[in-house]
C-alpha cells in the first residue's frame, strides 16, 4: 500500500489516536478528511492544521456514513484501500 498521495478519511479524527494518525498521514503528502460532532474543535483543527479537510458529522449510523462520502469530492474508485462500507 502506498503510504502517500492518497486520499483518506478518518472518523473521529479531532482528538487522540485519529487526530496523530491524520497528522502524520497530512504529513506524508496526503489529503486527509477528518469527522467530528463538534464544529468548534474542527474549526481550531483547521486553523492548525489548514491542509486538513474537517466534515462535522456524527456517523454512527450508516446512512449518514453513506452520504458523508457521497458528498466528498472524491470518489471511493481513487482510493487503494477497500471502503469501510459496503453498499447495498
Amino acid at each position: 500500500m502506498n503510504t502517500s498521495n492518497n486520499t483518506i478519511l478518518i472518523t473521529g479524527g479531532t482528538s487522540g489516536i485519529g487526530f496523530e494518525l491524520a497528522t502524520q498521514l497530512l504529513a506524508l503528502s496526503n489529503t486527509v478528511l477528518i469527522t467530528g460532532r463538534d464544529q468548534a474543535k474542527l474549526h481550531r483543527i483547521k486553523k492548525e492544521l489548514p491542509l486538513l479537510h474537517t466534515i462535522k458529522a456524527m456517523l454512527s449510523c450508516k446512512r449518514i456514513s453513506e452520504r458523508v462520502c457521497q458528498q466528498s469530492e472524491w470518489r471511493v474508485e481513487e482510493s487503494n484501500t477497500p471502503c469501510a462500507y459496503e453498499k447495498n
